[in-house]
């Protein structure tokens, strides 16, 4: 994961929870995993069963894996792609203002984000990864540690 041009924090962005709108800072006091993707694209469709597997091996850990969607498609869209894959572990948004692209500065997607309990962009990464071993799971349990 890298570091390199984030914001210190975490923008404000509006996404909808597919009740009410929200903002990252909503989630203030966890640890957040923000993987900004969509159905059309197959990186992020090949990340997001390792995205599961992740968020479940955390569970107890102080984070949350954010998933937001950046389909035009909307909710039911979404939802029926969630279900299919049995993605059970992961919390989905809706990016429907488009915002994240010019807020997060994205250059395309995949792009994931961890951001500290105190709203604080620790690290980025772009691209499709395996999220549940290897060296980018050992490295956000390591700022797990580090930033409670």
């Amino acid at each position: 994961m890298s570091v390199a041009e984030l914001p210190a924090i975490a923008p404000t962005t509006t996404f909808f929870d597919g009740k009410k709108n929200v903002t990252l800072q909503n989630f203030d006091g966890k640890f957040l995993l923000v993987n900004f993707w969509a159905t059309w694209c197959s990186p992020c469709v090949t990340e997001m069963p390792s995205l599961d597997r992740m968020a479940k091996k955390l569970a107890g850990q102080n984070i949350l894996v954010l998933i937001v969607n950046e389909d035009e498609g909307g909710g039911s869209e979404v939802r029926s792609f969630v279900r299919k894959l049995k993605l059970n572990s992961l919390t989905a948004l809706y990016d429907t203002n488009n915002r994240a692209f010019k807020d997060f500065a994205l250059r395309g997607l995949p792009t994931t984000f961890l951001i500290s309990p105190k709203g604080m962009v620790l690290a980025s990464f772009e691209g499709s990864a395996v999220w549940d071993k290897g060296e980018l799971y050992d490295q956000i349990v390591e700022n797990l540690k580090k930033y409670r």
